[in-house]
């Protein structure tokens, strides 16, 4: 997996250029394809092509036959990529749509719409550095701007080198300590506007 590799190294565009291939790659199994296709979509994010994550995303959500739990891992992280792009409430709303709550990536979408305290379900150990990251967007989400920071902090501590959680994480802690550019922009659309209104409110209808 020549593009974890690169990925592991912090060299997005050398990254997606591996995945891209696999996806596009007939000879390669649907399956494996895509596989590499959320790879391709979390590169795509990264290197601020955010229209062609999201399409990747949708191309996996709207499969005929689903592979898995592979769409609504991709359902999963379209919702965030609303996030990243400011969109809250369009955030919410394609969670809403997940309705396969036995995947796991299912429960994590149910526990954001519906949950005001971090998520302690049970989890594989892969899945740490997931939890820890959207337990910090549910913070983010229900305006508790510190422990926001502190949930990215523990995606840092669990995260394994190269994970993309862990390089989504560590941008979004530059934006809380240098929030000079309070919404996402063209340069850097990851940036979140740092809420700082640390009361338990209820969270939006989708």
């Amino acid at each position: 997996r020549a593009g974890d590799l690169w990925l592991m190294q912090g060299l997005v565009e050398e990254a997606a250029e591996r995945y891209r291939a696999v996806v596009e790659d007939e000879r390669v199994g649907e399956i494996q394809r895509t596989q590499f296709g959320i790879r391709l979509a979390h590169a795509e994010r990264l290197s601020n092509r955010l229209e062609s994550a999201e399409s990747a995303y949708q191309k996996i959500i709207s499969q005929t036959v689903p592979i898995g739990d592979l769409p609504e891992w991709a359902r999963l992280w379209l919702g965030d990529l609303q996030i990243q792009r400011g969109d809250m409430v369009g955030a919410l709303s394609i969670w809403s749509k997940g309705g396969e709550i036995k995947t796991f990536p299912g429960q994590l979408m149910y526990h954001l719409l519906t949950s005001n305290r971090p998520f302690n379900g049970q989890a594989n150990p892969e899945h740490k550095a997931v939890v820890a990251y959207f337990n910090a967007r549910l913070a983010l989400l229900r305006g508790r701007s510190e422990e926001y920071r502190t949930q990215l902090g523990e995606v840092i501590k669990v995260a394994q080198p190269g994970d993309w959680t862990l390089l989504l994480a560590n941008r979004l802690l530059e934006q809380t300590v240098y929030p000079s550019t309070p919404m996402p922009t063209a340069d850097d659309p990851l940036a979140v506007p740092p809420n700082t209104d640390d009361s338990e409110s209820s969270p939006q209808s989708p």
